[in-house]
């Protein structure tokens, strides 16, 4: 058997061959059925024939250029490839051919390669992470950027983040590997925003939790906490919201630019309405009530209170009447109005107007004659 010299076309030409009769019947001892693939190894200078004879032997397998090595000989072979580029190639090769190696823990891999030099690592990682691999096809790239990851390679911290990927894709597999071994940090921070900030769902969440993660860290230009963060975004999740509030995230924060407080902030996101359900908006604004009910009637530095806000928002989609009647826009603003208005909500105007109103009883109180009752 000469694999030594094999190309890898030539290689995977002999597997797609091979596959179909004696391959197919060929059992690896870890597994208690039977492969339906199992891949050959292209690689450069180094002595595998030995190593498959002598795996063969152990296990009583006939020799044969398709084998599944045990990992820590997978481990052995992978790290003495010439170039970290040549090894990277072949364990792609390796767990595109074989249903085995796929399936093995990707830290077997990242264990060959953590020999590999730290600079050449750390480029390779850095290159990979700005490819379109990682911006448009996350789960075809994650893999070799994951290996790269176990194997130690160091990201560059004002370059795309490997943590804020997985949490963005709601990776809870490769999240809780990278968080449970220490290679990532739960309280990173990317351009000073905390990356967990990006979370999505709870599981994420109680993932980040329960490795360190301080949901309570502030981060940004206006030192928002994740509560803020989240409901600023276009599509909050009522479940998220109400997880980070029985967790006592801080939900009376204000806006020290504006003023605004979080009822301003979801009564100005028309955003959310289009791209979440009603039901999912007023339950958000409803928990949010529940927690800081003083906050209905604050006023920001441009005198508007939540309400009023929440009506300007109504009266600008006027101008896109089909537009704001299509995805429910105006619907969503008016049952938010009445939702603020069961819980005391008023206009600014109503406010001012309540308050003229109380100091005129109040005059009127002062202007009754006075008796002094006591010395009677």
């Amino acid at each position: 058997m000469t694999i030594k010299n094999l190309t890898i076309n030539t290689i995977l030409t002999i597997t797609f061959l091979i596959s179909h009769s004696r391959a197919l019947t060929m059992e690896h001892p870890s597994s208690s059925h039977k492969n339906q693939c199992l891949a050959i190894v292209p690689y450069i200078e180094f002595d595998l024939k030995k190593l498959i004879k002598e795996y063969n032997t152990q296990y009583n397998i006939d020799n044969s250029p398709l084998v599944a090595l045990a990992p820590e000989i997978l481990e052995k072979v992978l790290s003495q490839i010439d170039t970290l580029d040549d090894a990277l190639k072949t364990t792609d090769n390796l767990r595109a051919t074989c249903t085995y190696f796929n399936n093995l823990p990707l830290e077997h891999f990242g264990k060959a390669f953590q020999s590999y030099k730290q600079e050449e690592k750390n480029k390779k990682l850095e290159d990979h992470m700005s490819s379109e691999h990682m911006i448009l096809k996350y789960w075809g790239g994650r893999s070799r950027a994951l290996i790269l990851k176990l194997s130690g390679a160091q990201e560059n911290p004002y370059s795309f983040h490997l943590m804020g990927e997985i949490i963005s894709h709601n990776d809870t597999e490769a999240l809780t590997c990278l968080l449970e071994k220490n290679i990532i940090d739960p309280n990173k921070k990317f351009c000073g925003m905390p990356i967990f900030y990006n979370t999505k769902t709870i599981k994420i969440a109680e993932i980040l939790k329960k490795n360190g993660c301080n949901l309570h860290a502030q981060g940004g230009r206006s030192s928002h906490n994740v509560l803020w963060h989240h409901i600023s975004k276009n599509n909050p999740s009522p479940k998220l919201v109400a997880y980070y509030l029985n967790h006592n995230v801080d939900a009376e924060t204000i806006n020290i630019s504006d003023g605004n407080c979080l009822l301003h902030l979801l009564a100005d996101s028309s955003s959310s309405i289009i791209t979440t359900t009603i039901d999912d908006y007023l339950e958000t604004a409803s928990l949010l009530l529940k927690v800081v009910p003083n906050l209905i009637n604050h006023l920001n530095i441009y005198n508007q209170t939540p309400i009023d806000v929440a009506q300007k928002r109504w009266y600008e989609t006027e101008e896109l009447t089909h537009y704001a009647h299509t995805h429910g826009i105006k619907e969503s603003f008016n049952k938010l109005i009445i939702l603020f208005q069961q819980h005391g909500g008023k206009t600014a105007n109503q406010l001012e107007h309540s308050k003229k109103q109380d100091q005129k009883f109040i005059n009127k109180i002062k202007a009754l004659p006075y008796n002094d009752y006591s010395r009677e």
